[in-house]
């Protein structure tokens, strides 16, 4: 199942709530799957793709937070089958309630928030996830870190406010959007992972530059 899309480069930046809002109602439903007819590793692991791309964080994925960016797949899957595991034997008393109420909550919302109820029926916000341009970014250890991000890929770094820093932004003015996120941050651009941070590239050949930015050098 995909996520909601738009045909029209404009109406995708005025809605780009909207793919985060069906996959936090997606997520919700697909707990709610889990809970009613048991384990499934393959949902298991839709919730912790739809999770990590959309900064959508329940209970059974709070974990993904704290969780090193460089995780492969598979070891984000495991935790989350073994609070999923869990919260399958809560079938009766408060804690069920408060978890049914959070999974519901998650399938209803008019917007998507980072916040969940834990098993002891405590609401938690999360503070180090944002949305810029589009693209979910999660915190880690002072680092932006762009959901698209591969970890097996290893980021070009370029100086903070160098003449490569700027001549970027200028090709590719959606990247913008993801250098005001933070100080340090890791996007992908046209397929190429950039970390922008206090050291690294300060100068572009002609040739580096359009390779970094390909297509998104006309500003997409």
């Amino acid at each position: 199942m995909q996520a909601p899309g738009f045909g029209l480069q404009a109406s995708g930046r005025r809605n780009d709530f909207v793919p985060r809002l069906w996959a936090t109602r997606r997520v919700g439903y697909l707990i709610d799957e889990i809970r009613t007819r048991g384990e499934n590793r393959e949902l298991v692991t839709e919730i912790v793709r739809l999770s990590k791309q959309y900064g959508i964080i329940t209970e059974y994925t709070s974990f993904l937070v704290d969780a090193d960016y460089r995780a492969s797949a598979e070891d984000l899957v495991r935790p989350a089958e073994e609070r999923l595991q869990e919260a399958s034997k809560e079938e009766i008393g408060s804690a069920a309630v408060n978890l049914t109420l959070g999974d519901k909550r998650a399938m209803q919302a008019p917007r998507a928030l980072n916040s969940y109820r834990d098993a002891a029926g405590n609401e938690h916000t999360v503070s180090k996830i944002v949305q810029a341009g589009g693209r979910t970014f999660c915190e880690k250890k002072g680092v932006w870190v762009d959901s698209k991000f591969e970890a097996k890929t290893t980021p070009l770094k370029i100086k903070r406010f160098s003449k490569a820093y700027f001549d970027l932004l200028d090709r590719a003015p959606e990247a913008a959007k993801y250098c005001a996120v933070g100080d340090d941050v890791i996007f992908v651009i046209n397929g190429n992972a950039v970390e922008i941070s206090d050291e690294g590239k300060s100068e572009f050949s002609a040739f580096e530059l359009q390779s970094l930015v390909g297509k998104e050098a006309s500003g997409r």
